[in-house]
């Protein structure tokens, strides 16, 4: 059995669908149909594509059809729990601007999604993630683009 079998094996058991998947993983839409017809070898860079958006599957598995297709509990070094990560709502009606300008913001904020972010890249305090506008702060950061604050206390001013 090639790579690309194995890889379709993984997605049919893991229920993903390959569309999305080739996405993730870098590769054009068809891509794993197109190599499994052809039976072909995927190449190095997209076997570490999946090893590194697949963090459960045993890489002697997938490479040379050894084991089990999964990492066992103790091996799977790269699985990360719910309570590793926290949640920042994102205000899409808040903006940040520098320049003579700025940004006007109403009283009232509607939270329309979050991102989650490591809680390693978070330190304690409230955060938000807001809307950049103006090109002033070009090209470090776009207007249009997001931003993450945390709120300061008095002292930290």
């Amino acid at each position: 059995m090639k790579i690309i079998n194995r890889i379709k094996q993984y997605l049919d058991y893991k229920g993903i669908k390959p569309t999305p998947f080739e996405g993730n993983i870098g590769v054009s839409a068809g891509y794993l149909k197109k190599m499994e017809d052809r039976n072909s070898d995927v190449g190095e860079s997209v076997i570490l594509s999946v090893v590194e958006y697949c963090p459960d599957i045993n890489t002697d598995w997938l490479i040379f059809g050894k084991g089990n297709m999964l990492k066992s509990e103790s091996t799977s070094r790269n699985i990360i729990s719910d309570e590793d990560f926290t949640n920042i709502p994102i205000y899409d009606d808040i903006s940040a601007a520098a320049g003579c300008g700025g940004a006007f913001n109403s009283d009232y904020h509607n939270v329309n999604n979050s991102i989650r972010l490591p809680r390693s890249m978070v330190r304690s305090g409230k955060y938000e993630c807001i809307k950049i506008k103006g090109r002033s702060m070009q090209p470090t950061l776009l207007d249009g683009g997001y931003i993450v604050c945390r709120e300061l206390n008095k002292s930290e001013w």
